[in-house]
């Protein structure tokens, strides 16, 4: 049975921070640039074939929206199962 997309994306994240990430008590260590980066390049990309900047704008506020939406569940279901560097 074929993944669905957000199983996909998931599975491609974990490999490469399992490959690259850090591990601290046992806990891995994600730098979050590094992810802002690689989901702000995916996100320009979506948006560079928009035409309508409108259109692009709520793309972005919809993104952002549900980000936070989903990071308040999963605080909430206490699933966090990495900590992520702040930005030096």
């Amino acid at each position: 049975m074929p993944l669905c997309l957000h199983c996909a994306i998931n599975e491609t994240i974990d490999d490469y921070f399992e490959e690259h990430g850090e591990r601290h008590e046992g806990t891995l260590v994600l730098d979050d640039a590094i992810i802002l980066d690689a989901l702000s390049d995916v996100l320009a990309e979506i948006l560079a074939i928009e035409p309508e900047e409108e259109v692009r704008r709520e793309v972005c506020l919809r993104f952002v929206a549900k980000i936070l939406r989903q990071a308040k569940d999963i605080r909430a279901a206490g699933l966090a199962l990495a900590k992520v560097l702040k930005p030096h």
